[in-house]
């Protein structure tokens, strides 16, 4: 081979690897520019976040009657002694929903110095 072939070889080679880093370069920095946008957007969600006013509950109730009790039949051949009549009640009962995600309950379990 003559020294001007080995010459091309190099040059081509050196221009498709110059190609490479500038593809891998655009590629970080796309990346680099998405990450940003999204660090800047959990920043601002978490400043909404602690805004908020404290007063509010975090934890949706929910609240559930219960329909009365069926009346209890008496044996006919049992001793009836007066009592009084029960008054069937509705008792409301309030559960607490789990958290809707993982972020309310990560914002209250971090250090307070993450705050």
């Amino acid at each position: 081979m003559e020294i001007g072939s080995i010459q091309v070889i190099v040059s081509v080679f050196l221009i498709l690897a110059a190609a490479g880093v500038a593809l891998c370069c655009d590629f970080l920095s796309r990346k680099n520019r998405r990450v940003g946008e999204a660090t800047a957007k959990l920043e601002l969600q978490s400043q909404r976040e602690e805004e908020m006013p404290v007063d509010v509950l975090d934890t949706p109730t929910v609240t559930i009657a219960t329909p009365p009790p069926l009346p209890v039949p008496v044996p006919a051949a049992a001793e009836q002694v007066p009592v009084e009549e029960a008054v069937p009640v509705a008792i409301d009962v309030e559960e607490t929903v789990a958290a809707p995600n993982w972020q309310k309950r990560w914002r209250d379990e971090r250090p307070k110095q993450w705050r």
